[in-house]
């Protein structure tokens, strides 16, 4: 009963793991699922911001470039410089009259803006008139256009600051084109407005740059020149034609991989954002990597929990299962007490019969009637000693241990015989069979041993017989009794004899078995029967 209830504890134990690897596997499962998209979608985002912040960049540019555009305009756009001009392009000026007035206006006019470095004034041919701050060495050929600002697409140094050249025509409603100015325009603010731009964002690396002689930086920030030098081959054939419009790039920048946005600025600036693809994707990995460990750990916990739940009712139900075993070993101890007991008093009432039987013997004088009870009494004997058997088995009642059951039967026999020497021979094997099988086995053996007893025997008196009992294949039994005795008579041999034979007989039949006699070489019982 003890080992049933074990095996209970062992299947609730392995019930409790394989539960346990389920969860495991779910999880597992879960973040096989999730990773891919969360990993996907923040990237993404990552790669959004990305181009938002190149985005605002590029605003910031174009912002710097219209508002120079504008402090520009505004030098020839005052009316007294431009009815001067006017004047001296009717011929009611000298051009030594008009520099002695235009001069101090144009030094006013760049003292005056700190964005202005410098601005020199042409006739409508290209002639040169007169300037502020700048030489005509300092300037790059201006290129005239009589219907907008222009901005050239070379740059210049003046007193060591970096400057852009802007192209502004000069004309008036009723007179036309009257002259250029050509303005010189700082690019400190703009260089101050990409470096906090590049140290706002780590790995972050702008550059302006002209087409013009083979790409020219006009303004940078995180592109040193070698960078710029490498990066050249990379965008020369990725620069978009459009006006306003912009190409992603991904390039490699010494060893390092890069993701940057390419923007179309003027006629021939472009604008170049990139960034380190380990910094820009950074962000997104720490966070794919905390959702994961997130995961993990919810999982875990999770799991943990599901792991008590799982051994609190699996120790609760441990619990009750020893409760109810514990029952159930006591009411089995009780049974087993009560079944002892009937099994003692119907031996104790067959011994009884017995006695009666042995009684009813000694008192009669009739051979036959002597023979019919002796044979009577070792019948109940065998029934007897089944049930002194059970009464005497420890644990199992419902089954009878072969060998020792026959061992017993046969000393009872060996006990009661007189007159003659006995050597008996058993070979019993290994057998268990129910206790119904069994009655019918110890009637068998005490009817041929007791017939054996009473006709074998040689001239000395020596009765030497041999008791097989064979396991066959299946559940078949095999039954043989040898004695050297005179051997058995033809009227035995085809099927006739005793009542106890037939007996013997009407019992193999019931289990379906079979009883054969043979003289040769000794007299022998065959008895094959299914248990």
């Amino acid at each position: 009963m003890n080992s049933k209830w074990e095996q209970a504890r062992k299947n609730q134990l392995a019930i409790l793991r394989f539960t346990v690897l389920l969860l495991f596997l779910f999880l597992a499962a879960l973040m096989g699922i999730l990773f891919g998209p969360v990993r996907s979608a923040l990237i993404e985002r990552d790669l959004h911001e990305f181009q938002t912040r190149s985005e605002l960049i590029r605003n910031a540019v174009d912002s710097f470039l219209y508002q120079s555009t504008q402090i520009a305009a505004q030098i020839p756009s005052r009316t007294r410089i431009r009815e001067e001009l006017i004047a001296l392009r009717e011929g009611k000026r000298s051009l030594e009259s008009y520099i002695t007035f235009a001069r101090p206006k144009l030094e006013d006019a760049v003292l005056s803006s700190p964005e202005i470095a410098g601005v020199y004034r042409f006739q409508p041919d290209g002639l040169p008139i007169t300037g502020a701050g700048l030489n005509k060495e300092e300037f790059p050929p201006p290129n005239f256009d009589p219907e907008k600002a222009l901005i050239l697409s070379e740059a210049g140094v003046i007193d060591d600051r970096p400057v852009f050249f802007i192209m502004l025509p000069i004309t008036d409603p009723s007179f036309g084109l009257a002259g250029f100015d050509l303005v010189a325009v700082s690019l400190k603010a703009l260089n101050q407005t990409l470096q906090t731009a590049s140290l706002a964002t780590k790995g972050l690396k702008i550059v302006l740059f002209s087409e013009e002689k083979g790409l020219t930086p006009i303004a940078n920030s995180g592109f040193t020149a070698y960078r710029f030098t490498d990066v050249k081959p990379i965008i020369s054939g990725a620069l978009p034609k459009p006006l306003n419009y912009k190409s992603q790039l991904r390039f490699s920048l010494q060893g390092v991989k890069q993701r940057g946005e390419l923007y179309h600025i003027t006629n021939h600036w472009y604008l170049l954002i990139a960034r380190d693809e380990d910094e820009l994707l950074h962000e997104s990995i720490r966070q794919t990597r905390l959702f994961a460990a997130v995961i993990f750990s919810l999982g875990i916990i999770a799991l943990a929990f599901s792991i008590l739940a799982l051994r609190f009712l699996s120790g609760k139900t441990l619990a009750e299962t020893e409760e109810l075993s514990r029952l159930v070993d006591e009411r089995t101890s009780e049974i087993n007490l009560l079944v002892r007991e009937v099994h003692h008093r119907v031996k104790n009432d067959l011994n009884m019969v017995q006695s009666f039987l042995a009684i009813r013997e000694s008192q009669s004088n009739d051979s036959q009637i002597k023979e019919i009870l002796h044979d009577a009494q070792g019948s109940i004997l065998t029934m007897s000693k089944i049930y002194e058997y059970l009464y005497q088995a420890a644990d199992d009642y419902s089954s009878v241990d072969l060998p020792f059951f026959a061992r017993g039967l046969l000393q009872n026999l060996k006990t009661g015989l007189s007159g003659k020497e006995l050597q008996l021979h058993t070979t019993v094997d290994e057998i268990t069979c129910q206790r119904q099988e069994a009655i019918a086995i110890g009637i068998i053996i005490n009817e041929l041993v007791t017939n054996s007893l009473k006709y074998a025997g040689d001239e000395s008196g020596i009765v030497d017989i041999s008791l097989s009992i064979q396991k066959q294949r299946g559940n078949r039994l095999k039954i043989e009794v040898t004695d050297n005795g005179p051997g058995f008579p033809d009227s035995v041999i085809q099927g006739g004899g005793s009542f106890g034979l037939t007996m013997v007989n009407a019992l193999a039949q019931q289990h379906g078995g079979s009883l054969t006699f043979t003289n040769s070489p000794r007299p022998k019982v065959i008895i094959d029967i299914e248990v």
